[in-house]
């Protein structure tokens, strides 16, 4: 089935997403009694709500970083793409955040658009290595002259640091060359979890060149506006994964975890762990606990929020069965489970699939054009809708947290 969810996933192009407060959805798009942002009693829940107002009034210049992990409705960006603009009007823009090393499929930003010819890239999704870095994924060069191209969608000439991630250390033989033929070597930088974190100042579009094949290997980006604060939103998605892929990364990834400095860590996956009719729900809760657990030790000022899956139905399934007979076998067990173990860890916890309204929220989805035909991804306008009622439980949430001090 993975490969399924991996052949559907949405095209990405350039980002059109609406703000999330916008006025222009349509009445049935913004119901009467939204899905509230529940706290189970996370810890840094009242951190979180500080940070942002602190951002909010210009008396942080840190950015405000959310980091989302999650499936094919993350690695497309569609979903954070909203959040993103939303948080980046209210606190400003603080830049892209985090990329993959070079051009994924399936894998799309909704800023930037990555090209790259020339790279053999590695993935966790259908192996395990104690070289994955966050992310899980390693591009490395397979002839001279490989290059990923970095471009904006819409004209952007800001300033930007990039940090990328290199491995081996030292001089790696790879440089990244700018707009105006200026090129700067990808050398040195500081030790993270068994990759070198080297920054460079860029401006779009930019490119990361390997000279000779076998130079040094590229374990992703991270993109900042050098003149601002603001928000950043990083979606940090594998198509076709469950939570688990974790463990096939090397544990220097929580190392690089904790230099995101993050405010709040998303973790959004269950659909393809939804289509797994051998599934262990102890299994799955013990894992999800113990990913819960390694984040607040490698961001311990950091908010754990688990987004409850989003609603599916078996595309296998004949369309004249009833709504409730076309489900995905473990999908209840599955959103059973997120919520225990948000209770029991004491997460915040979002209900996306509850988030949407109607009878059969999937196919009532997909009459208004915001469900794909393969009733598992949602379409550009369909995440969009998510994303702004996301957004509008988070800010409800900051608001009452105000309130509350």
């Amino acid at each position: 089935m993975a490969a399924l969810l991996m052949a559907a996933a949405c095209q990405i192009g350039p980002a059109r997403a609406a703000s999330p407060g916008a006025s222009g959805a349509s009445p049935a798009s913004r119901p009467a009694h939204a899905q509230a942002l529940r706290d189970f009693g996370d810890p840094r829940a009242g951190r979180l709500a500080e940070r942002f107002w602190a951002v909010e009034a210009g008396r942080s210049e840190r950015p405000f970083a959310i980091v989302q992990f999650g499936d094919s409705h993350t690695a497309s960006d569609a979903f954070t793409a909203g959040l993103r603009v939303g948080l980046q009007q209210r606190l400003g823009d603080a830049g892209v955040g985090w990329l993959p090393p070079m051009a994924v499929p399936g894998q799309g930003h909704q800023r930037v658009n990555l090209e790259s010819q020339g790279w053999r890239l590695t993935s966790s999704l259908d192996q395990a290595s104690d070289a994955f870095p966050l992310g899980g994924d390693i591009a490395s060069p397979a002839q001279a002259g490989a290059v990923t191209r970095v471009a904006s969608w819409a004209p952007d000439q800001s300033p930007y640091l990039a940090t990328v991630l290199v491995r081996p250390g030292g001089r790696s033989g790879l440089f990244v060359e700018n707009p105006d033929g200026r090129r700067l070597p990808l050398d040195g930088g500081e030790p993270v979890g068994g990759w070198s974190y080297v920054q460079v100042p860029v401006r779009l579009p930019f490119q990361i060149v390997a000279p000779a094949a076998g130079a040094a290997e590229v374990g992703g980006i991270w993109l900042r506006r050098a003149d601002t604060s603001g928000a950043l939103v990083s979606p940090i998605g594998v198509n076709g994964s469950r939570q688990d892929i974790w463990t096939r990364w090397s544990p220097g990834w929580l190392d690089q975890l904790r230099r995101s400095g993050s405010d709040l860590v998303i973790i959004a996956y269950g659909t393809n762990e939804a289509f797994n009719g051998q599934l262990d729900p102890q299994a799955l809760a013990a894992g999800l606990a113990q990913g819960i657990r390694q984040v607040r030790q490698a961001l311990p000022e950091a908010a754990v929020l688990l987004l409850g899956a989003p609603g599916a139905l078996d595309p296998g399934k004949p369309a004249a069965l009833p709504c409730g007979e076309r489900g995905v076998p473990m999908h209840e067990t599955v959103k059973r489970v997120q919520l225990d173990v948000a209770r029991q860890e004491k997460t915040l916890y979002w209900d996306w699939e509850a988030a949407m309204d109607g009878d059969c929220p999937m196919l009532d989805w997909q009459a208004r054009g915001w469900v794909g035909p393969d009733l598992i991804h949602f379409t550009q306008e369909g995440y969009r809708e998510s994303s702004r009622r996301f957004y509008r439980a988070l800010m409800n949430f900051f608001e009452r947290s105000r309130g509350r001090r």
